[in-house]
């Protein structure tokens, strides 16, 4: 849990917009969606069924996107190798068989720009997105909230 810390701090110093959750938890139920319906009433998010199942490449760039911009004015908020070293030590903490949800629908442009196209709240701001991760031992998020 040491490495996680220093992981959580880095990313609470230099994603210094909006509202960071970076947690992880011991998991304490056996099914994955009474897992993150648990997880979610912990954080106080909605445990609706706003949540789809996404792979690790697509996670990881969520996870990059969210940390780099204010999702609601699309402005810089670290560097693109900050938010990538973040997100791949956040992905490490858990094994290789984790499973990857979020709220959102994501596009990447010809250009390789990746944007959040639309999403499900999970929260009363304007705007969140995130990922949660979950695998036998741990669930836990890497979420953010932007307001105008």
């Amino acid at each position: 849990m040491k490495n996680f810390l220093s992981i959580k701090e880095k990313i609470l110093h230099l994603r210094d917009s909006g509202k960071v959750y970076c947690d992880i938890i011991a998991r304490n139920n056996q099914d994955i969606k009474k897992s993150l319906i648990e997880f979610c009433e912990k954080i106080g998010f909605s445990t609706n069924e706003n949540l789809r199942e996404i792979d690790k490449v697509i996670a990881i760039k969520i996870m990059r996107l969210i940390l780099m911009k204010n999702l609601v004015y699309d402005s810089q908020i670290m560097t693109n190798e900050q938010a990538n070293n973040l997100a791949n030590d956040f992905c490490f903490l858990f094994e290789d068989n984790t499973k990857f949800f979020t709220n959102g629908n994501f596009e990447e442009k010809i250009s390789g720009e990746f944007f959040l196209k639309s999403w499900k709240p999970m929260t009363k701001y304007m705007c969140d997105t995130g990922v949660f991760s979950i695998n036998k031992k741990l669930v836990g998020c890497l979420w953010v909230e932007d307001e105008d």
